[in-house]
């Protein structure tokens, strides 16, 4: 594997292959080939070599190597043998990966590597066997093949072969190993593995930096006076020693501080939350031993809490016993108040970035992702967890349309790290499913103090919507001009013959046709009839020799205005070939498969010629291209028809008696509306003004009538009295007669329209049940609602209307002694309007008026 190697000969522990190295083949000093193992035939070699070598050689002795590339052992090229042999005798991890498919065989010691690989590793492709690393691999296996040996003394790699994900560290030797016919077979590689060793390493480093950093951050505090005091506690007496500066700052005698303290004293200041968890760290810290850092709060001198940090140092004698606990008390409030204005500003951050459209990814120097937010997610169908430490490049971005791969090298994605230069564009990213889909990406170098790079921000968003409305709106847009041009020639070309060539160029370019032809017929100054046409992407002289189209199953139905005739492939339409001569296309047509032809016909009805497209692919044509060769034969239609001043003129004439007839209508109809609506005004004065109310109620009663019957007359009029909608009437009433209380009243249903008398009606009815509402109902309180709801029932009869007036949060209702003028209407008036029923509840809850009719109609 392109990891495993070895960093040198003093680690290989196999005299066999340190005299293969130390005695190269002139010209090719680091390739093992078959001048090497010469000289070893005839040695009984070929019988041996699947000799020993523990459980891995038993495995490969028990398996049948016919039925594998490799084939039997016996017919192995002689390096192959040598290798296997040198290999099975060494407690060194080796491997070979032999022929095309790389076939692994390994030693026991590299079976440790492979864990759970292992036995089923054996025999199988190498590149296979270590999948999830294959993007690291590949580049140094195909170095191998060419020839060319491969060191390196360490490679990480995320391997997985213990059913997880876990970093991994090789030294190793590549080794290209020549076969009998003197090309690269294969390639040999010792290993080691350092994972251990690098680990340690690591943790040394980490160790000391952060014995450094605390070192730092000792000198800084001293330089920013940061040190509030030093203690030293003798554990056995049990009794805290602490400075001048520090019993200063705690209101301590200097004197007492000098002569001891106890640990109750010592913790006096100590915020009460946070003494348990600093005991238990003393005590802790007591009996571990060592270093001691802890973060509390105490109280100064002014009372105020302030965050301190105590670090110190346990020192036990050599049986253990705890003897003393020197240490240093540490200002850190502003720190804190800094880490905190950090997490809150890293939060914020998170959230935005979590929150963005944008999908974002941070890699580190090596271009592995590190970070991937959920619009990442999104875009690339993978879990941020599954990107995370991988090439994302391997991923997401690693091969072309074509099936064939993108080198890393070319992606200019990958650029933007080595340039230190931001970089944009677009690029195919490739889905889990190994679809492709365009993004629109901005990848930005991450540079450190230096200015040398350390990671790339690469910012990323899915354009195939934005890419198929460009192509859309650039496609509409050709389509327009070709049609405004069009439509613009018509009207200002007095020539018949341009006017039509100009429609033909102009279906030619709609559709994509390879070639297009109007045929129309016109008249002589004779009167007498015959045909002429015009051609587009073809030359006259392709057509003069075949004639004009005559009557045939193709083109019958174009010329007799059945419609439009659409084929994808008109040598496979029943409709081809049925006539002589030709049985079909004249030999030397211009071929045909896709087919189009649409008629003309003049605003009569009569047929004046028919539109014919053609191209050499079958499926060319679709329904948008029927629709838009419509409108280009209609103005085809608008050239030739010779009656258009005519027929524009008795147009004219037919609109202005139209006109005449609809404004009788409107002169009886607003005698019909102006009787009925006294007749409404009539019986609201009467009901008003009926009774022993006074003047004043009576008018204010007749006043907000007349209000909610102009608000329903306005309604109407600006729809020009024929129809209102349900949810303005229902609105406008409410509005007109609650005022500002209409805010607690709230509408919902389908979209409907009323006819104007049912408009009128239900106007009076919403109105007389806000009235209530406002009095002695709902909107009577601030907390009181009135919900307005509908929906349109199937009954035998056909769609009704079902309408609900719901008034909840008022005072508690009670039944009516007598029902006055607004019950009567709404449950008699209303009902026999509407052809239907409605019931008035006076529940304790609140008034409900339910309303259950036959679908009005506007």
């Amino acid at each position: 594997m392109g990891a495993f190697g070895e960093a040198g000969e003093r680690r290989l522990g196999a005299s066999g292959v340190r005299l293969l190295r130390e005695q190269p083949v002139p010209g090719s000093p680091t390739m093992i080939d078959r001048g090497n193992t010469s000289a070893r035939r005839g040695r009984g070699l070929t019988s041996s070599v699947l000799t020993g070598g523990g459980q891995a050689g038993a495995l490969m002795r028990a398996r049948d190597w016919t039925s594998t590339p490799l084939g039997s052992p016996e017919t192995w090229p002689e390096a192959l043998k040598t290798l296997v042999a040198v290999m099975l005798g060494s407690s060194q991890a080796m491997f070979l990966a032999w022929g095309g498919d790389r076939c692994l065989l390994y030693n026991d010691a590299y079976a440790e590597i492979l864990a759970s690989k292992h036995p089923a590793a054996l025999g199988q492709d190498f590149l296979k066997v270590w999948q999830e690393i294959r993007g690291d691999l590949v580049p140094i296996v195909d170095k191998a093949y060419r020839g060319d040996p491969v060191q390196m003394d360490d490679i990480e790699l995320w391997v997985d072969r213990k059913g997880f994900r876990e970093e991994a560290h090789f030294t190793f030797s590549y080794t290209p190993v020549r076969g009998d016919s003197g090309d690269v077979d294969g390639f040999f590689c010792v290993c080691q593995e350092i994972t251990a060793q690098i680990v340690a390493e690591r943790s040394l480093r980490e160790s000391e930096a952060r014995a450094q950093a605390d070192a730092e951050r000792v000198r800084l505090a001293l330089d920013a006076g940061a040190i509030i005091g030093t203690w030293f506690y003798d554990i056995p007496a049990d009794r805290f020693a602490v400075d001048e500066q520090f019993a200063n700052a705690f209101g301590i005698d200097p004197e007492r501080g000098r002569s001891g303290l106890g640990l109750e004293e010592m913790i006096a200041t100590v915020h009460p939350d946070d003494k348990p968890a600093l005991v238990a760290a003393v005590e802790e810290a007591i009996a571990k031993g060592g270093p001691y850092a802890h973060q509390y709060r105490v109280r100064r001198m002014d009372g105020r809490y302030y965050w301190i940090e105590a670090n110190g140092r346990v020192d036990k004698a050599s049986d253990g016993t705890p003897l003393s606990f020197p240490g240093v008390l540490l200002d850190i409030e502003e720190r804190r108040r800094t880490e905190t204005a950090l997490q809150e500003t890293s939060r914020k951050l998170d959230a935005i970035l979590n929150n963005t459209r944008e999908a974002v990814f941070l890699m580190d120097h090596q271009q592995h992702c590190v970070y991937a937010n959920a619009a990442a997610e999104a875009l690339t169908g993978y879990r941020a967890e599954d990107l995370h430490g991988r090439p994302l490049h391997e991923l997401i971005h690693h091969k072309k349309p074509d099936g064939s791969p993108y080198p890393i090298e070319e992606c200019p994605i990958d650029r933007a790290f080595p340039a230190r230069a931001q970089m944009s564009g677009e690029e195919l990213f490739v889905a889990p499913d190994g679809s492709f889909y365009p993004v629109g990406f901005t990848a930005s170098p991450l540079l450190d103090e230096e200015g040398s790079p350390v990671g790339t921000v690469i910012e990323a968003r899915n354009i195939a919507e934005e890419k198929a409305r460009d192509e859309a709106l650039h496609e509409q847009k050709r389509i327009l001009e070709t049609l405004n041009r069009t439509g613009a020639t018509v009207a200002a070309e007095l020539d018949l013959e341009r006017v039509v060539q100009t429609v033909t160029d102009a279906g030619v370019e709609l559709t994509g046709a390879q070639f297009g032809a109007f045929f129309y017929n016109v008249l002589n100054e004779a009167g007498e009839a015959f045909m002429l046409y015009t051609l587009s992407g073809a030359n006259r002289s392709q057509f003069e020799r075949f004639g004009t189209p005559r009557a045939t199953a193709v083109f019958k139905p174009t010329f007799d205005g059945e419609g439009i005739i659409r084929s994808d492939d008109i040598l496979a339409d029943p409709r081809y070939g049925k006539s002589a001569p030709h049985w079909g296309m004249p030999e030397g047509h211009l071929p045909v498969r896709s087919y189009l032809a649409v008629p003309v016909a003049s605003r009569s009805g009569e047929i004046i010629g028919g539109l014919f497209f053609g191209h050499p692919e079958p499926g060319r044509f679709n329904e948008r291209h029927e629709t838009l060769m419509l409108g280009v034969a209609a103005q085809a239609a608008i050239a030739i028809d010779n009656a258009r001043l005519y027929r524009d003129a008795q147009l004219e004439i037919e609109q202005r008696r139209k006109a005449e007839k609809q404004q009788q209508l409107l002169i009886n109809e607003l005698n019909h509306r102006v009787k009925n609506t006294l007749a409404i005004v009539q019986g609201l004065a009467q009901q008003s003004f009926k009774g022993d109310v006074s003047a004043d109620v009576a008018r204010a009663a007749f006043n907000a009538r007349l209000s909610a019957l102009a608000a329903a007359h306005n309604l109407l009029t600006s729809a020009g009295w024929e129809r209102a909608s349900l949810l303005d009437i229902i609105s406008s009433s409410v509005r007109a007669t609650a005022g500002a209380a209409s805010s607690q009243v709230t509408c919902g249903g389908p979209q409907m329209v009323l006819s104007p008398q049912t408009a009128v009606s239900l106007a009076m009815a919403i109105h007389e049940l806000s009235t209530n509402a406002i009095k002695y109902g709902a909107l009577s309180h601030d907390a009181g609602t009135v919900s307005v709801v509908w929906r349109v029932t199937r009954g035998e009869d056909g769609p009704r209307l079902h309408l609900e007036w719901i008034e909840l949060g008022g005072p508690p209702v009670a039944v009516p002694t007598k029902k006055g003028f607004g019950t009567r209407m709404i449950e008699r008036g209303l009902a026999a309007e509407l052809r239907g029923e409605v019931v008035l509840e006076f529940a304790s809850s609140g008034v409900r008026c339910v309303i259950d009719a036959p679908l009005p109609e506007a």
